[in-house]
């Protein structure tokens, strides 16, 4: 009996961030009668699912090995028989029984393709294409590669004669952990630095008339022609329930099953423990070349866990590539928990204004503990730099798509601090290692150099400097206006305003006459989670303001201030504002914005919105500027401290009104503070109003909570 052996040869190397020799044919040093053969009978198998593993490494090779219940694919594209291994399990030796057999059409060949589930086998203009697909969601498998993915095909005009040719490259890793703690990663992802396609349908293609393989001039598909199918960019290794435990004295191994090619500029590898949230990225940045039918090994490198994020609502994204942050508590508090109990979990974007592509492959990643992260990966603009703008990320329940938590992901450069004066109350206040301490002697206050949302702190950028906006209390953005407006502008003028001192207006600017009208920033939003930015001339309660993140709330009906109603029932305590804490407080909630930094607070780990009413503009001992030229419109302020001067912009980024609709934009800079005072769940805002290149400032002690204004943060932790 004729037996066609499979001898599918991975070259053992070690990677080096420059070059490395590989053998470029499977078949070297085989020929005639010493090549293993595998005879193909027709009997009825069982359908079992397709694997193979890789023998031990002997002579530089590892060796292919069929297993039980393996199946190759004989015939073309819609017209498959499995044929199921009979004998030869363990070895390079394989018998393979099936019902029928058939040619492909027109010719005298027989196509097989492993594995069976995304074969695929044709002809078309003297070129048979022969091949399967390599999966992006990989597992784990001890010492080897895991079930379905190593993909061979065949070409011959003798069914009894099957020679296969590896369609893959297989990355091994070989990771160590350190000793300072215990280190366990859930996940590793695979990815080219030019978003390379890695994973996806590749096939072998052949000459129609000999049935020999076409060769290829590219090194990565040495011995053959290989044709790739539009596939994914990333590959993700799943480590199982319990994940890898590194060891400090022996590395661990890893195997990945790449599309063989060249990555000119490398590729990333990286490590993610799904319980404490750390993630690291190994990088080659030199080119370099993954072969078909070759195994490629990176040096040992060591994992070490990272520290676990500060907890926060927003996270400051300055760099592309991909991304973790926790998901499993409300706000700045690790302990204040999402309960996520009994409930379909996923992330996915709710908007961006800087286009939906902005940020993609979003993923929840779950944990042992019920805590879990979210993963995605921020894109680079035309230039090669990160993309910068705002997006707005949840996480949810899959079987109600009921909206948990959301976070903003601020995509800009890291903000830095200006100080400037302000007469503070004295006093530290801390909750959970976030103290903000007032220093009345000095007066100093350590300012952000940005509006909360904002993507540049340069007056000359206009709208880049305005932005988002928010209503009094609560954590979610919106979005702001499509241009820069002009102080000299007084046309549509409709609603009366808060103007004082002598300028002779006192009607507002609108430029909108409906909420997020046609003036409003384009941004994209996830359809199955929301109708987009909405306005709603009613009281909502907090679940609600959680659950509906652009939902523009107001009580535009009774005329009253507020977007909520301190009064209305509410299954997470609503705040009793009369009693300040007393709600929330009981069931572990304070109060929307408070002196401490609360779950609700809209700014970054280590800032909070900025407590003292009267902090930035009125300590008598800045200098402020009028700005009345485009695009800068606001406020110049300086302030000198410790013989360092420091220069903080202040643009008229305008307001959205109780309507909704922008207003006041490059005429009015609005800045809204938390605060509690009496049953109104009032607060505070400091404004500036341009006039005749000048300027008068405001300071409001009736701010309407449901006017949306911008937000300047300040350091939780004072130097």
């Amino acid at each position: 009996m004729k037996h066609l052996y499979l001898l599918v040869t991975l070259l053992c190397m070690v990677v080096g961030p420059t070059s490395c020799t590989d053998h470029d044919d499977v078949d070297a040093g085989l020929s005639g009668e010493e090549r293993p053969q595998i005879h193909v009978r027709a009997i009825i198998g069982d359908a079992s699912s397709t694997r193979t593993l890789m023998g031990s490494l002997t002579g530089g090779v590892y060796p292919v090995l069929w297993k039980d219940g393996d199946q190759i694919a004989i015939g073309r594209t819609n017209a498959f028989t499995a044929f199921t291994l009979s004998e030869g399990a363990g070895t390079a030796v394989g018998e393979f029984g099936g019902t029928s057999l058939s040619t492909l059409p027109g010719s005298r060949f027989y196509a097989a393709c492993y594995p069976t589930a995304s074969a695929s086998a044709s002809i078309s203009g003297g070129t048979i294409k022969v091949g399967a697909s390599i999966s992006n969601k990989q597992v784990y498998a001890l010492d080897n590669v895991s079930n379905e993915l190593f993909p061979m095909a065949s070409v011959t005009h003798d069914p009894l004669d099957f020679r296969f040719k590896n369609l893959g490259s297989v990355l091994q890793l070989r990771i160590k952990g350190d000793n300072a703690r215990t280190n366990r990663i859930s996940r590793i992802y695979f990815y080219g630095n030019d978003d390379e396609t890695v994973a996806g349908p590749v096939a072998l293609l052949c000459d129609a008339t000999t049935g020999e393989p076409l060769t290829s001039s590219v090194e990565a598909d040495a011995g053959c022609q290989l044709m790739r199918g539009e596939g994914s960019g990333i590959i993700v290794l799943d480590l199982g329930e319990n994940g890898l435990t590194l060891s400090a004295t022996q590395a661990t191994v890893v195997n990945i099953v790449v599309m063989p090619q060249t990555f000119k500029n490398g590729f990333t590898v990286r490590l993610v423990d799904a319980d404490n949230g750390g993630s690291l990225e190994k990088t080659i940045s030199t080119s370099i070349t993954l072969k078909r039918s070759h195994l490629k090994m990176m040096k040992e490198f060591v994992y070490s866990q990272p520290e676990p994020l500060e907890v926060a609502n927003c996270y400051v994204i300055s760099e592309a590539g991909y991304q973790t942050i926790p998901a499993f508590c409300m706000g700045n508090r690790q302990s204040v928990l999402l309960d996520t109990k009994g409930k379909n979990l996923d992330a996915a974007i709710l908007w961006s204004d800087c286009g939906m592509d902005a940020v993609s492959n979003i993923e929840y990643l779950s944990s042992s503990d019920g805590k879990g992260y979210i993963s995605f990966k921020v894109k680079k603009d035309a230039e090669g730099n990160p993309v910068r703008g705002n997006c707005v990320v949840c996480l949810y329940d899959k079987d109600t798509n009921t909206i948990l938590w959301t976070w903003h992901l601020w995509l800009t450069e890291e903000p830095h601090t200006v100080y400037t004066g302000g007469a503070c109350a004295v006093g530290t206040y801390t909750t959970d290692g976030y103290t903000f301490t007032a220093d009345a002697t000095s007066g100093v206050l350590a300012v952000m150099d940005r509006n909360l949302g904002a993507i540049s702190a340069n007056p000359n950028d206009g709208q880049k400097t305005y932005g988002l906006y928010y209503q009094m209390g609560r954590k979610d953005p919106f979005i702001g206006g499509t241009g820069v407006g002009d102080y000299n502008d007084r046309t549509n003028l409709t609603a009366k305003g808060y103007i004082l001192g002598d300028e002779e207006l006192t009607t507002v600017k609108e430029w909108e006459t409906e909420a997020f009208g046609s003036f409003t920033t384009p941004t994209d939003w996830y359809s199955p989670l929301t109708d987009g930015w909405v306005f709603q001339g009613q009281f909502i309660n907090l679940t609600y303001s959680i659950q509906h993140p652009m939902t523009f709330s107001s009580a535009e009906v009774s005329k009253d201030t507020r977007w909520t109603d301190p009064t209305m029932a509410d299954n997470l305590s609503y705040m009793n504002t009369a009693d300040n804490n007393t709600g929330l407080a009981s069931s572990g909630h304070e109060a929307y914005w408070n002196r401490t930094k609360t779950i609700f607070d809209p700014c970054p780990a280590g800032w909070t919105v900025l407590g003292e009413r009267r902090g930035v503009f009125f300590g008598g001992k800045e200098t402020k500027t009028a700005v009345t030229s485009a695009p800068a419109y606001g406020l110049s302020v300086e302030f000198t401290y410790n013989g360092t001067k420091y220069t903080s912009w202040w643009p008229a980024a305008g307001v959205r009104t109780t309507k909704g609709t922008m207003a006041e934009v490059g005429y009015r800079g609005a800045y809204l503070h938390y605060d509690h005072i009496n049953a109104t769940h009032g607060g505070h805002g400091m404004s500036f109003y341009l006039k005749s290149g000048d300027y008068t400032m405001d300071y409001d002690n009736t701010v309407l909570t449901n006017h949306a204004t911008s937000i300047r943060c300040v350091r939780a932790k004072q130097p």
